[in-house]
């Protein structure tokens, strides 16, 4: 998918960002730049979160939590070669 096509559906889509570490947060603050932040609904982990965790007020779940649900899920993840 091309950037411009991604942006687009950021823009019209609810957003789950899977991974909550640095680079779900690197994420999260470049969505926040292009002013799409409010887009994002949640987090998603694969162990169960601390009740009440959130980075930047937006809650971190499990993808139990979101399945069956109308949500773009972008992946944060970092490829070392």
């Amino acid at each position: 998918m091309e950037t411009p096509e991604l942006l687009e559906r950021i823009k019209r889509n609810d957003i789950a960002i899977y991974g909550a570490g640095e680079v779900g947060k690197k994420l999260y603050y470049i969505l926040k730049i292009r002013n799409l932040h409010h887009r994002v609904r949640c987090f998603v982990v694969s162990d169960v979160p601390e009740p009440g965790r959130d980075i930047a007020g937006v809650p971190i779940k499990v993808s139990e939590d979101i399945a069956g649900t109308n949500i773009f899920i972008l992946l944060a993840n970092v490829i070392r070669r």
